[in-house]
């Protein structure tokens, strides 16, 4: 399961969603780095799924060069079809001629005038609620913000969302991935042999240890790459769903070796690969 969140104020539309996936037949879901759910197919389309990954990944594939051969209606009509199954959910936003919010149900295309979600939408019913009266900027709102907050605390969420945090700002300019980064600290109890420990959760996540994760864009938008990272542990991830559906592992820095103080050197290594993949795409 996912969540996928979408808002849409006049010509702008604000795109939300998670990496957890489920794997069937392994022993735990793909939390991180997952799947990327939200593709920016190009400057007019974005199209976000839940559901079955690996059926809407061949989908996103089928639906970009839809695009490129017959607009972005071809793409819509393409990903339509696709939803039939009843096996994913698709959200699309669209920018031609003007903003468009699509959610596609197993056949069926309802336009949204405002804000619509798929997946397992409970741990956000309130954020979305709230969402619905917010008169702030849509791409720097308080759902962008407390989304993000709530999927690098993994705070209250169960066992179907989690990973990294996705946000498109999608409007008649270009879509585009937008960047984000959480730091938090943590303490855990001291654990003592054969004994049952509990601690609240608020207690959790304050105290002496450190965690660092965010997301990176490429430069440029309209493309289907997105990075994201984990300084603590030293690695990136390169998402290009039309190169592979699995994401790519980038080392970012030696095991072992600290990385406080090399921030700037691991960016670095990161927007490399992610330069890269923007290439291989573009070519495609």
């Amino acid at each position: 399961m996912t969540i996928v969140i979408a808002q849409k104020k006049e010509e702008q539309i604000l795109l939300l969603a998670d990496t957890k996936i489920g794997n069937a037949g392994a022993t735990g879901p793909n939390v991180i780095p997952g799947r990327l759910k939200l593709v920016v197919l190009g400057n007019t389309l974005t199209v976000g799924y839940a559901g079955n990954a690996d059926v809407a990944g061949l989908v996103i594939r089928e639906a970009r060069k839809a695009l490129g051969a017959r607009g972005e209606q071809g793409a819509i009509d393409l990903v339509r079809e696709a939803s039939t199954s009843g096996e994913t959910d698709y959200i699309i936003a669209a920018h031609k001629p003007c903003a468009t919010l699509l959610m596609l149900r197993r056949g069926a295309v309802l336009e949204v005038p405002d804000i619509c979600a798929i997946g397992d939408v409970s741990p956000f019913s309130g954020l979305i609620d709230k969402a619905r009266t917010d008169t702030e900027s849509l791409f720097n709102s308080n759902l962008r913000s407390r989304f993000f907050d709530r999927l690098l605390t993994n705070k209250d969420l169960g066992d179907t969302v989690g990973g990294f945090p996705v946000a498109v700002g999608a409007s008649g300019e270009h879509h585009r991935y937008l960047a984000h980064s959480g730091f938090y600290t943590f303490k855990f109890p001291t654990l003592r042999w054969g004994e049952e420990t509990h601690q609240d959760i608020e207690q959790v996540y304050t105290g002496d240890g450190h965690f660092a994760l965010g997301v990176l864009p490429p430069t440029v938008p309209g493309v289907p790459v997105f990075g994201a990272y984990s300084l603590q542990g030293r690695v990136g991830y390169v998402y290009s769903p039309i190169e592979d559906p699995e994401a790519f592992r980038v080392s970012l820095w030696p095991n072992g070796q600290p990385w406080e103080g090399h921030e700037q050197e691991m960016f670095d290594i990161l927007k490399q690969e992610l330069d890269k993949h923007v290439s291989a795409v573009v070519v495609k």
